[in-house]
């Protein structure tokens, strides 16, 4: 693959500045890389040689919010709202939960044009939404009309917060996460998956961090430092562990890697139960 600098030397312009969402599908790879930049797939690759199984984790992520969201609606639950959702790529959220709650309504939400783009020709119809909205702003998020149009909050709602929190400083995860405790019925759940230092050496969380500014801040995270962002919710076991032991055997998403892999990201999903004095 060739240097930034011998693609930029070859090019009239300046090549597109690498995104979150456009190194994520570089990272998942088997096609949905196809979307992205070429900046955003030497990004990827520079992550996979400075920390090692980068690029399996942000698989196993992604599959577990496949099988997360499949047992939620098992369990019921006919709404969910993707924050920071990314570059639209089958299986979508909406295919995976209608096969148990066909009339699931699903708001997608990301603040990349490029991505509603996408997302505005890829996720369209009856009961789905794109939303262009930034999550830190997440009341100006659940007061959009569009959003609002599909789900309702006096009901229910499961919330993806995927491979996106340790892009948010402790402030803004914290107030996103206390804001949708305060909105959201009980009943409703979160799906999260986070990238950790955990599992890693100091060399890596170096190298990986000094890749990643080419993008953006990062805000790596201890398995202990996550369940603190999760305070107030009612964590579905097993808690917070390696996305690939997460119920590995759901139909929708069966266990292909090893799960004793290298550690580089943690998946949850956690309740939002009835506080003291509210009815359930």
């Amino acid at each position: 693959m060739s240097s930034y600098g011998e693609y930029n030397s070859r090019s009239l312009f300046s090549p597109p500045a690498a995104t979150q969402a456009g190194v994520y599908s570089a990272l998942l790879g088997r096609g949905a890389e196809k979307d992205a930049y070429q900046t955003e797939l030497i990004v990827a690759e520079e992550l996979e040689n400075a920390v090692p199984g980068v690029k399996e984790a942000a698989g196993e992520g992604r599959k577990f919010i496949g099988r997360a969201a499949s047992t939620l609606g098992k369990q019921g639950l006919s709404q969910f709202i993707d924050l920071g959702s990314g570059l639209p790529r089958p299986p979508y959220l909406h295919e995976i939960v209608r096969r148990d709650q066909r009339e699931a309504a699903v708001a997608y939400v990301d603040y990349d044009p490029r991505v509603c783009r996408h997302g505005w020709a890829h996720l369209k119809g009856e009961g789905l939404a794109m939303i262009h909205e930034d999550i830190r702003q997440i009341d100006k998020v659940l007061a959009n009309a569009d959003l609002l149009g599909v789900i309702d909050f006096d009901k229910p709602v499961a919330v993806v917060l995927g491979a996106i929190c340790h892009f948010l400083t402790d402030e803004e995860a914290t107030r996103i996460l206390e804001t949708l405790r305060q909105i959201l019925a009980p009943g409703s759940a979160a799906i999260v998956t986070h990238a950790t230092t955990d599992g890693a050496t100091d060399q890596e969380i170096a190298a990986g961090r000094a890749v990643y500014t080419q993008v953006s801040e990062i805000h790596l995270r201890t398995r202990r430092q996550i369940q603190d962002l999760l305070s107030g919710w009612d964590l579905m076991e097993p808690g917070v562990v390696n996305p690939a032991t997460w119920f590995p055997h759901d139909r929708w998403a069966p266990l292909e890697a090893d799960p004793e892999a290298p550690l580089h990201m943690y998946g949850a999903v956690a309740w939002l139960l009835p506080s003291e004095g509210q009815a359930a």
